[in-house]
């Protein structure tokens, strides 16, 4: 005898079973406002509401209609022919405008519903540029400006993109290309790949901010500092204040202070910080991180390059890289000496990417031997721009020139006293 009872194991249900059981008035509690956010966020999906509303009344119409109709065989059949001509004038006239209304009158009880929701009640993820994918119970969509984030939602950054979360309590974390990271406030959020620059609120003692890697847990009662993370490797590099680094692997610990870094790799091996990176606010130059990869994994090193103004050729940048297939990333702030519309040109073998403020402008992740890339930005004189450069060597030896020119001035490579390390902390704007 077959079972008629429902399983007990739940399958995502797809947008249109969604919207007929909004319209129905079954959706309860959270699902139904992740819903109404939907509708609010998605303007393609208020429009999908509309469609399937129009479907949904005319099939409740005409259930109706079977109902009189069957009601009405019982009494005699000779009024059937009466009922399918007022069926289909019914389908005829069905008001396709009015339904469409509805759905946007729904819409509009969404959003009417949704105005409690503020960034001081919510954490918030916010897209900066490229593709954010937001999977939640399974269902995965595209977010495209901000959303308001749920215990256990999982989002995922595609190449190039970039975003960022503020939380209810005052956090910030910004999230690379390529970052797939677990949010979960009240336990422990989970980074299981890329990098994470996270500024967070001072905790209570007892109460840290929790994060994990593949490698390592942290404790933070409140600072800034970095991740990067990898399956095989995690780097912390702490700006201000002190993280507890638990390697996954063993029991050691050890607490990370300000303008130091930590390593977790191999089978529990736990890398001694590389020293105090404590800089002067009067030193210039950019703050580099060294891969032993052309990828961004298998780290080395961190430094603090002066200019980036190389030709390594085949030698490599340090002897505890080889000389082809590794890779650099360069982060700290551009303070330029004059305004106007600067020309940037790389001398390059092989690949860059510049960020300033955030802003990809230039994407050059190819191979190419001893080529030029330019682009064009407008700044501002002695205004702090952050700065993020990524470089790739592939075969044979590595070259990387970072130039600048106006019209009237001769191209030159970017000047020590215009660059500011990670370490440096910007004034106030």
């Amino acid at each position: 005898m077959p079972n008629d009872r429902p399983s007990d194991q739940k399958t995502p249900l797809d947008f249109d079973a969604l919207a007929v059981l909004y319209l129905d008035g079954q959706l309860e509690g959270e699902q139904h406002a992740d819903f109404s956010r939907q509708l609010v966020s998605d303007p393609d999906k208020a429009a999908r509401l509309a469609s399937v509303a129009e479907l949904h009344a005319g099939l409740i119409e005409l259930g109706r209609t079977n109902a009189t109709k069957v009601q009405t065989s019982s009494t005699g059949a000779s009024s059937a022919p009466s009922l399918r001509r007022n069926q289909r004038l019914w389908a005829r006239s069905l008001p396709r405008w009015g339904l469409a209304a509805a759905a946007l009158v729904a819409v509009g009880l969404s959003i009417a519903l949704l105005a409690p929701w503020s960034s001081d009640t919510q954490d918030l993820l916010t897209v900066d540029q490229g593709l954010v994918i937001l999977e939640r119970q399974g269902l995965r969509s595209r977010v495209r400006s901000t959303l308001a984030l749920l215990p256990g939602d999982q989002i995922v950054l595609a190449g190039a993109a970039a975003a960022h979360i503020g939380s209810r309590r005052g956090d910030h974390l910004a999230l690379a290309g390529g970052s797939r990271l677990s949010w979960s406030p009240t336990t422990t959020v989970r980074l299981d790949a890329g990098t994470l620059v996270a500024d967070i609120t001072p905790r209570p003692t007892g109460q840290p901010f929790l994060l994990s890697t593949p490698r390592a847990d942290l404790q933070v009662i409140g600072t800034r500092f970095t991740v990067q993370a990898e399956e095989s490797l995690s780097l912390l590099a702490v700006d201000h204040g002190r993280v507890r680094l638990v390697n996954r692997d063993d029991p050691r610990q050890v607490e990370v202070a300000a303008n130091q870094l930590v390593v977790t790799a191999g089978a529990g091996e736990l890398v001694a910080t590389t020293g105090s990176l404590s800089v002067p606010t009067d030193t210039s130059g950019l703050t580099g991180d060294y891969f032993d990869h052309h990828d961004f994994t298998a780290w080395r090193l961190r430094r603090i390059d002066p200019t980036i103004d190389f030709n390594w050729d085949k030698k490599g940048p340090d002897e505890r890289l080889a000389y082809e297939r590794y890779s650099v990333r360069w982060r700290g702030y551009l303070v330029p000496a004059h305004s106007g519309t600067y020309t940037f040109t790389f001398l390059m073998d092989d690949g860059v990417r510049l960020w300033l403020d955030g802003r990809l402008v230039l994407d050059e992740w190819h191979l190419s031997e001893k080529l030029e890339f330019s682009t064009t930005v407008t700044l501002t004189a002695q205004q702090v721009y952050t700065v993020r450069l990524d470089y790739f060597q592939g075969p044979r030896g590595g070259l990387i020139s970072w130039r600048w020119s106006l019209p009237g001035y001769a191209k030159q490579p970017i000047p020590t006293s215009w660059l500011r390390p990670l370490e440096w902390t910007p004034p106030p704007r």
